[in-house]
């Protein structure tokens, strides 16, 4: 039997495996994927925990001590909403000047799970956490909003 034939019968067949693996990963992380909720699960929600770092985690909890009723949970299984805030990308322009494009989420936990409750994502200045401080802005200004509507 030629040589190559074997390599080339380990390379599929080590190939194949990955894979499978792969395909086990995908279908495995999909039960993991937060479910769908509304804003209105966040009204009357006051126990927060965080995820962010940097200046954008300090952009976040200096616009949650903005608001009396909210108080900080001291980790995640404690909290009645997460707030997560990403970074996707930083853009440099000329003069040494940046952009930051982020993407913030609020959750709210039902049956043990993160349902995902308000969700947006924006550019700002590159600085002190501009972008994290502006849209949690928004999110306090939308649940404030449908807060007047009840």
């Amino acid at each position: 039997m030629p040589t190559n034939f074997i390599k080339t019968k380990k390379v599929i067949g080590l190939n194949g495996i990955l894979l499978l693996l792969l395909l086990c990963g995908v279908a495995g992380a999909q039960n993991e994927l937060p479910e769908i909720g509304e804003l209105k699960e966040a009204l009357g929600k006051s126990l927060i925990y965080v995820i962010a770092d940097g200046e954008a985690r300090t952009a976040v909890l200096n616009a949650i001590k903005k608001h009396d009723e909210l108080e900080l949970a001291e980790s995640a299984d404690a909290a009645e909403l997460l707030i997560e805030y990403k970074k996707v990308s930083t853009q440099n322009f000329g003069f040494g000047g940046t952009t930051e494009t982020g993407q913030i989420y609020v959750y709210v936990l039902r049956d043990g799970k993160r349902v995902i409750v308000w969700e947006d994502s924006g550019t700002g200045g590159g600085f002190k956490g501009d972008t994290a401080r502006r849209l949690i802005n928004r999110f306090f200004r939308d649940l404030e909003r449908l807060n007047k509507k009840k």
